[in-house]
């Protein structure tokens, strides 16, 4: 798959069909987090998803249908005009001009400029979605509660339901080509296909808290998070998991990967304790996960999402879930 579309953009897991507290905390490093600088979003609305095309091309989603927008890397972030008030949970573009993003009650936005225009697209469900993804400009995934996944073929200008085969809300979805995937969600479900979704399989996690977020850098290579610090590695496309000690036990949102080494995985404490002693949390490897070390982020809020574009380059965004029930 083209390099540029090599890293996904991934939604934390905010409680379906509320918006919580505020947030609008954008962190941003050119030293691969050994630094974090908070960047000016200009909105005070939590913000679920971040994604980058370039260093300086990106976008971030949240709250009450908060679509921000920067050409110079996050010195200055600007509002663009989504047309809904849904919260919006995940954002993902193919090149500069290409993007989708999802959120509450089925919502699908899609533009061709940039996001100088954003146009609904019908999902034909009501449902919280939780994840976008494409491999082109004609192909992507979207997944959310209830076992949904959407696939469309044209763009988005039709979507249409396949059959997972779970009940269980699903929080991200990612792929490697257009055939290779991987889905994952609450109780530790997890779902691959190997034909672009046309049949999905359930595939062994062994664990059974919620996974938030998956990211693969081939199709062996790749690794889930979720509920409670956990992380999961595999190296075998899936087939088989094995659990990395991350050293905390927040509840980790994203994890993002740059290739089978250099990665990072960023949450926190969705109901206002410091289980760990730790909120604002991010890990980072340099060793496929073998090792992972907190790097500082400088903030208390609740991180929902992690980009990089390379190994030294990358953004992470916050929120605040206010969660009312987790197990």
């Amino acid at each position: 798959i083209n390099a540029e579309y090599m890293g996904w953009a991934v939604a934390g897991d905010p409680v379906r069909g509320q918006s919580g507290g505020a947030s609008g905390t954008i962190l941003a490093t050119t030293d691969g987090g050994r630094t974090w600088n908070k960047q000016t979003s200009g909105v005070i609305a939590n913000l679920n998803s971040v994604s980058f095309f370039n260093s300086n091309t990106g976008w971030a989603v949240g709250a009450s249908g908060t679509i921000l927008a920067t050409t110079d890397g996050g010195h200055a972030w600007n509002k663009q005009t989504s047309g809904v008030s849904d919260d919006l949970n995940s954002v993902f573009f193919v090149n500069a001009n290409m993007g989708w993003v999802v959120g509450a009650s089925g919502t699908i936005l899609a533009t061709t400029d940039g996001g100088r225009t954003w146009s609904e697209q019908k999902s034909g469900v009501n449902d919280f979605l939780s994840s976008v993804l494409f491999v082109n400009s004609s192909m992507g995934w979207a997944t959310g509660d209830s076992g949904i996944i959407l696939a469309t073929t044209n763009g988005g200008h039709n979507w249409n339901k396949q059959t997972s085969g779970v009940s269980d809300n699903l929080s991200s979805v990612t792929f490697v080509n257009s055939k290779t995937g991987l889905a994952v969600g609450d109780c530790g479900t997890m779902l691959a296909t190997n034909d672009g979704g046309l049949n999905w399989s359930e595939r062994a996690s062994g664990v059974s808290g919620d996974l938030h977020s998956v990211s693969f850098v081939s199709s062996k290579s790749g690794w889930a998070v979720g509920y409670r610090g956990t992380i999961l590695a595999t190296t075998d496309g899936g087939l088989s998991w094995t659990e990395q000690k991350s050293g905390v036990n927040n509840y980790l949102n994203s994890v993002f990967f740059v290739n089978a080494n250099t990665g990072w995985a960023v949450g926190g404490d969705p109901v206002g304790g410091k289980p760990d002693g730790d909120t604002g949390t991010i890990l980072a490897t340099t060793d496929g996960g073998r090792t992972w070390n907190k790097q500082t982020s400088g903030v208390n809020d609740y991180l929902n999402s992690v980009f990089f574009i390379n190994a030294n380059t990358g953004w992470a965004v916050a929120g605040d879930p206010m969660y009312s029930a987790l197990i």
